[in-house]
């Protein structure tokens, strides 16, 4: 019986293997995953600037509030901005240094001029984000929410859009040794009309946008969601929030719960029950978006990343895995985790999308088991910026030690949910690997 469930599982394995293999070799996720494995030093500096900003530098940060760092360095404040300006110029162009990068490399795969794809990729993404509204200025104001880590699919988009245009509307032209000016000349006359229907596009979309926002399509849509999440406070609404939340930051978009909103009705209601009763037992709103998701759901992030990275520290065999793990360890232990969902990456990923949403909603489900039953209190206080995610429910509960030991428990079930998924994930990796040295030994025979 053993053999056979053996047998059953090997083969269920391999059918998920080679369905995700399949996928992996399509252009457009070839180009992606190298665009963002380019993209993982920008999103791993500018993660350590947010944390150093947010954490240590900051009034309201964790580490500064624990040493009192602000008043020991002079001049604190400008540190914090230059930090924050790192932080913005890094991980705040994501999105335009994606559309470059995945117009660069699928013009690759296809043999045409990658640099100047990569090139219009770039200028095709600016004139997107360029905002339809009149200044007295003459300047052109650009969306700068498009430009960071929430714009990134967007940005991926773009570039393989123009990537395609090119293999369609360019050829290929051989590399004159003896006349390289010559070269460069031919070569941005071949890329001409490319980069005319490129740009030609990237503005009726831009246009397309300007609609949608001019008649409040997108607003509307979104306003109401977040209307519906955010103004109640109740278990079913914050299972519903959580799983938004997770499904859009694992396609790179904010969701309702991307950002905890410390002046929310049901925090405040909370917040003055218990200063007013001295009593966390009995407040308003004990399955609140703060006391479930923002205290157990999120430790290092969104999908529970820290817990990812303990899974590949523990199990992993591919060296970059476990690169890119330790390399992002502090910052997501802040829960600044842009290194980490770019570089392993889990973005787009679809072996990560079960556990990057089943993370946080079990964690939200044990966590108000405990609270329906008074093992623990709902978390209430407010808690430093950047504290670690463990630590949250047992700093917001004002130091309950069962907070804590359910905080640690709970963080010890993500590890192990993540854990066969991520030597599934490598399994997968060592099948490809093994293809294409097959098709490589087929080629040279």
């Amino acid at each position: 019986m053993s053999l056979n469930r053996v047998k059953l599982q090997d083969r269920w394995i391999n059918r998920w293997a080679n369905r995700v293999i399949w996928l992996r070799r399509r252009v457009f996720v070839r180009a992606g995953q190298r665009t963002l494995v380019s993209l993982f030093p920008f999103a791993l500096l500018g993660s350590i600037a947010k944390v150093i900003s947010s954490s240590i530098i900051s009034d309201k940060g964790f580490i500064n509030n624990i040493f009192n760092i602000n008043d020991k360095i002079p001049n604190a404040k400008v540190i914090q901005y230059m930090f924050d300006n790192f932080s913005n110029l890094t991980i705040g162009c994501l999105a335009l240094l994606a559309a470059y990068c995945c117009a660069k490399q699928t013009a690759l795969i296809y043999n045409r001029d990658d640099q100047t794809a990569g090139l219009t990729g770039l200028t095709a993404y600016l004139f997107i984000s360029i905002q339809n509204i009149l200044n007295m200025h003459n300047t052109i104001p650009i969306d700068a929410t498009m430009m960071g880590f929430s714009g990134l699919l967007l940005g991926l988009a773009t570039g393989y859009i123009v990537g395609q245009i090119f293999h369609i509307f360019s050829r290929k032209i051989e590399v004159d040794p003896k006349n390289h000016t010559l070269y460069l000349a031919r070569k941005s006359f071949n890329s001409l009309l490319a980069i005319t229907i490129s740009l030609m596009v990237a503005v009726l979309f831009n246009g397309t946008i300007y609609f949608i926002y001019k008649y409040g399509i997108y607003d509307n849509i979104v306003d109401k969601l977040a209307n519906v999440i955010l103004d109640h406070s109740n278990f079913l609404v914050t299972i519903f929030g959580t799983l938004t939340t997770s499904i859009f930051a694992w396609f790179g978009f904010s969701g309702p719960y991307q950002y905890r909103l410390v002046d929310d009705n049901t925090s405040i209601e909370n917040l003055n029950y218990a200063l007013k009763h001295h009593n966390l037992w009995n407040v308003p709103h004990p399955f609140s978006e703060f006391s479930l998701y923002h205290s157990f759901g999120t430790f290092g992030g969104i999908g529970s990343i820290l817990a990812l990275i303990i899974a590949v520290i523990l199990v992993s065999k591919v060296e970059n895995y476990r690169r890119v793990s330790l390399t992002g360890l502090i910052p997501t232990i802040f829960n600044s985790n842009y290194s980490v969902m770019i570089g392993l990456p889990v973005l787009f990923n679809p072996l990560y999308l079960v556990p990057f949403v089943m993370t946080p909603l079990v964690n939200i489900m044990i966590a108000a088991t405990a609270i329906a039953l008074k093992i623990m209190p709902p978390v209430v206080y407010p808690v430093p910026l950047e504290t670690p995610g463990p630590l949250i429910a047992f700093i917001g509960t004002g130091g309950n030690l069962i907070a804590l030991i359910m905080g640690a428990i709970i963080f010890f079930i993500d590890v192990l949910i993540y854990i066969p998924f991520v030597k599934l994930n490598e399994h997968v990796l060592l099948k490809m690997r093994d293809i294409y040295l097959s098709e490589e030994g087929e080629e040279n025979e």
